[in-house]
């Protein structure tokens, strides 16, 4: 967990551009996400608000599930991240615990059209472990399976194949 305080060591950016780190690979349009745009964010803002401020929902059973949750989150660069375990199987060649930029709302769908075109349009698997590398949100495997379902490009390729 984080120190309690939102500071961490190194740069304490407020914002990250999808894209970044270097390491990562560029999208196409990476959002902007923000510690901000996190904290009103329906899926965190009650996690960030138990890390950086120890205060929990007056509803036993919500605190019992916030205090739960938070022990996968930290504040990492002036953002939350999800701690996510590496289920690759060259694990030993791979870092075990992925750093993922918890994602708001209003950025997801952006994020896995960007990557679904950064990767030619390839499927629901590909797009999603790609995403998952330096990303989270808990819905975002039905995210991406329902936004490439729905991708007009990849009918078009895939009824052209079958004719």
């Amino acid at each position: 967990m984080g120190d309690g305080t939102g500071a961490c060591p190194g740069p304490t950016s407020t914002a990250a551009s999808a894209s970044e780190p270097s390491s990562r690979r560029g999208l196409l349009t990476p959002p902007t996400i923000t510690f901000e745009q996190q904290q009103q964010s329906q899926s965190f803002s009650e996690i960030i608000d138990f890390i950086t401020q120890n205060k929990l929902p007056a509803d036993n059973a919500r605190a019992r599930s916030i205090l739960l949750k938070s022990e996968q989150f930290t504040i990492e660069n002036g953002l939350l991240v999800h701690l996510g375990q590496n289920r690759a199987k060259r694990l030993k060649e791979l870092t075990p615990l992925l750093h993922q930029i918890a994602v708001p709302e209003q950025h997801r769908i952006q994020l896995i059209e960007s990557m679904h075109e950064e990767l030619l349009h390839a499927g629901i698997d590909r797009t999603y472990l790609a995403l998952k590398l330096h990303f989270w949100w808990n819905s975002m495997y039905t995210d991406t399976h329902d936004y490439i379902a729905g991708c007009h490009k990849c009918h078009v390729i895939k009824s052209d194949k079958h004719h």
